[in-house]
């Protein structure tokens, strides 16, 4: 890909990024409907709301083992969110961000004010499931 900047009085800046190959893994991935469901935590005075969570889609083939994200997949995601989450108060000098976890339904019905809090991350130790990043629609 390149793009170019004609703002520049002097010509076009142009800047060119590298081979397309996304994340550290230059292999086969699954199809995009396949991704590993990483959860996230209520801080503990929350109690048992639902757990917020991400698909991570884009899995490598030799990273799934009957249906079942490997232990190597497991730990990588782990640090790497485990990092995230530590280092977003840190991504611009002067903001302060932070990772919550957010709950806008209470017993099948919207709740007057979302609750939230920040997150305390993935579990650790257990182990993340595969899941479908989309659904059949209803009939």
């Amino acid at each position: 890909m390149v793009a170019r900047d004609w703002s520049v009085p002097l010509g076009p800046f142009e800047v060119t990024t590298g081979p397309p190959i996304n994340g550290g893994v230059a292999e086969e991935s699954h199809s995009a409907n396949v991704a590993v469901v990483v959860p996230f935590r209520w801080p503990l005075q929350f109690g048992r709301l639902k757990k917020n969570k991400n698909y991570v889609p884009g899995v490598p083939l030799s990273q799934i083992d009957l249906n079942t994200p490997t232990s190597t997949i497991n730990f990588v995601l782990f640090e790497a969110y485990a990092a995230l989450i530590d280092a977003a108060r840190v991504f611009a000098p002067g903001d302060f961000w932070y990772w919550v976890v957010t709950s806008a339904i209470a017993d099948n019905t919207p709740r007057d004010e979302q609750e939230f809090g920040l997150s305390i991350g993935p579990e650790p130790g257990k182990p993340f499931i595969l899941g479908q990043r989309r659904r059949r629609l209803p009939v």
